[in-house]
């Protein structure tokens, strides 16, 4: 772990300390914007001194500084009464599950929605601010803010601008998800995550309703996903990640290790093969095909990611057919149509015009930041070449593949050249990849086809 996002999670952790006596309807509100305070936190000691009494010096107090604290003070709820039972979901949660979701609840935090219909719900958008309540609890923190002794963090004009907008989102929130509890019978909260706010809220309020909560590991974890161990149950992936959470000091029994329903068709689909692929994308010759799925950075990043990347296969240009996929969540591409006509053995792949895992099943090797991809490629034994050109960032890449002795990465231009060499030219290199990557995944992966059922019969359980 960087020593600013260390510094960033004991700042972290005053910030819950400091202003714990906040509370509306019982509920910590500052704790509900842990996310967008830690990442504003990491920019910010890029380059400030330390000051004050520190709260975190190593990253095994993470669990205990920034979630076991949390103190839950019990509500009345008597669900008998309110129906027929239902479970609240997050939208991402249900990806394979084969949820019957007109029985069940399905949250979405989308800040500037407006109140969707049902089994969809909005809590902000479907929550009340109250000006009164708002007002008083805005006084309290002025309060807090002005006392002797206090972080000159939260001094700051820009902190205050910061949390008056917060403190009304979290407020609407806490309301909606109230009201959600209240007109329904809840019998669980499961969500793949709850770092982010209405993630947090609904975690606390079920644990005030005594109503069992899980999180469902949807993608690879940054180091804040220790947020999201607050849960009773939390399912990962593989022994990896947990032994990732656990270091940080979250207990074991809150792990399954089951895997994620939305890679069982990895081990069931039909995915196409390299010939069907090279007809498909009018690749003529038998080239050697790389994949690179684009990550929704920055522009500027993923133009240096890709420039680097054409860079080091250049020489090889005549081989080699370059296909990059945008990610859904991206507006441009690292890839413009310059370079494309500049470097006619690269192509851009738009978001329908292929699927993913056919992507991966037809191509010979796949390049990868963080993204889930390197791990999808890997389940259908692809050689991966992990890409970790930004040291020192609080970016997955120095957590994850780069950062595995297992696995194969490259740091910048001519190293990831050299590895595209002895790639195309050595079998035995290849094998070796591969066989690397087998040990990997024992770690990294413990679902076989079969998650779907292992979790829906979890689910049941709890």
């Amino acid at each position: 772990m960087i020593n600013s996002q260390l510094r960033a999670y004991d700042l972290t952790a005053k910030f819950f300390h400091t202003f714990r006596s906040v509370k509306y309807k019982h509920v910590p509100v500052v704790r509900a914007m842990a996310y967008p305070f830690h990442l504003d936190a990491v920019k910010s000691f890029k380059s400030s001194k330390r000051t004050g009494q520190r709260w975190i010096r190593k990253p095994r107090q993470l669990y205990d500084k920034l979630v076991a604290n949390d103190v839950v003070i019990t509500v009345p709820y008597n669900p008998s009464q309110l129906g027929k039972s239902k479970t609240i979901f997050s939208s991402k949660v249900i990806e394979g599950l084969g949820i019957n979701i007109k029985q069940n609840i399905i949250c979405i935090e989308k800040k500037n929605s407006r109140r969707l219909k049902a089994p969809y719900y909005n809590p902000e958008a479907s929550g009340r601010l109250l000006a009164a309540h708002y007002n008083m609890l805005l006084s309290q923190i002025k309060s807090i803010v002005r006392k002797k002794g206090v972080h000159p963090y939260f001094k700051r004009k820009v902190f205050m601008k910061w949390i008056k907008s917060q403190l009304r989102s979290v407020m609407r929130k806490i309301d909606g998800i109230e009201q959600l509890f209240s007109k329904n019978n809840i019998k669980a909260v499961i969500q793949s995550s709850s770092v982010n706010p209405m993630g947090y809220l609904l975690v606390h309020m079920g644990k005030q309703r005594r109503v069992p909560t899980m999180n469902i590991q949807y993608g690879l974890l940054d180091t804040y996903q220790i947020l999201s161990t607050n849960v009773d149950h939390y399912v990962a992936w593989g022994d990896q990640h947990r032994k990732r959470l656990t270091r940080y000091g979250t207990p074991q029994h809150k792990f399954h290790i089951l895997g994620n329903a939305r890679f069982d068709p990895l081990f069931n689909g039909k995915w196409m093969n390299k010939s069907q692929l090279s007809r498909r994308m009018g690749i003529k010759g038998n080239k050697t095909i790389f994949v690179y799925p684009e990550q929704p950075l920055k522009m500027r990043y993923n133009r240096i990611v890709m420039q680097r990347v054409i860079r080091a296969l250049l020489p090889f240009r005549k081989k080699v057919a370059l296909l990059v996929k945008k990610h859904p969540r991206q507006k441009g591409s690292g890839l413009s149509s310059g370079m494309m006509r500049k470097y006619p053995f690269a192509k851009l792949i738009h978001k329908r015009s292929i699927r993913l895992y056919d992507m991966l099943s037809g191509a010979d090797t796949v390049f990868v930041q963080f993204s889930t991809t390197g791990l999808e490629a890997m389940l259908i034994r692809k050689p991966v070449i992990a890409l970790s050109f930004f040291p020192n960032t609080n970016k997955h890449e120095y957590s994850y593949y780069a950062s595995s002795k297992l696995l194969t990465s490259a740091k910048g231009q001519k190293q990831l050249r050299t590895i595209v060499s002895k790639f195309l030219k050595d079998s035995s290199f290849r094998r070796l990849m591969l066989n690397k990557q087998e040990k990997y995944l024992l770690g990294a992966y413990s679902g076989s086809g079969n998650a779907r059922k292992k979790i829906n019969e979890l689910m049941v359980t709890i």
